[in-house]
């Protein structure tokens, strides 16, 4: 996977008769063009779950894989805060046990362990191809509660840094972005940087009909991608 072009990510997952990339897909596709995302592996036993950890370095989350669950934590399939190797151990267990109970009969293909990051301003941004206007991008203040709030800014891509700078000065919640509870203000140029690279990606890969990642965590002049969707073009 590592070595696999975005092309044939997609071609592979077309070729399964999928139209959502799984995390560990999206993200690679992420980094094909330097957006930074959380460090991730894919783990299909909990021995290769342990030696991701190790390799990563604790503390990480895990997620489940599943082409038939796409909000994992709505079925337990998401644990934070893994501290060792025996916790990860009862955690793979226990979180398997949950999926399984409140999924059902599902396919799973194994696990994601991802590097935890610390507390940050969670954005969300979003790209879609839409028929009339074609690709357009999103950000807003992300999270859990993003649905709720709807303070989500809109432009037709490619988007410019004054487009990008416009799009933050209408989000209600922008004061979150000049430092909030302990945390450092949020460098600007960080989402600018990130909001033109989706903005190139969406134009150039037209394979691509949807993007929603969120939340995207930044911390002063760092921003990562912690959790990725992608939906190609059936």
């Amino acid at each position: 996977m590592i070595g696999m072009e975005i092309s044939d990510i997609v071609a592979q997952a077309a070729s399964e008769g999928r139209s959502i990339l799984n995390e560990y897909e999206a993200k690679t596709v992420l980094k094909r063009h330097s957006i930074p995302t959380t460090e991730i592996k894919l783990a299909r036993t909990l021995s290769e779950a342990l030696k991701a950890a190790k390799e990563i370095g604790y503390p990480v989350v895990m997620k489940v894989v599943s082409p038939e669950i796409t909000h994992k934590t709505d079925v337990g399939g998401v644990v934070l805060n893994i501290d060792s190797d025996e916790k990860l151990a009862e955690e793979y267990e226990l979180m398997l046990k949950r999926v399984r109970e409140a999924a059902g009969d599902v396919k799973i293909l194994g696990v994601t362990v991802q590097e935890q990051v610390d507390r940050g301003v969670e954005l969300m941004i979003g790209a879609i191809r839409d028929p009339q206007f074609g690709p357009v991008l999103a950000l807003g203040i992300g999270g859990v509660f993003v649905e709720v709030y709807g303070d989500v800014a809109y432009r037709v891509a490619p988007v410019s840094r004054d487009d990008v700078l416009d799009m933050i000065s209408e989000l209600k919640g922008r004061k979150l972005l000049e430092g909030f509870r302990g945390l450092p203000p949020v460098d600007l140029e960080a989402v600018i940087s990130m909001m033109l690279k989706i903005s190139d990606m969406i134009i150039e890969h037209e394979e691509i009909a949807e993007m929603d990642l969120n939340p995207v965590i930044f911390r002063g002049s760092a921003g990562k991608v912690v959790d990725a969707r992608v939906r190609i073009v059936a």
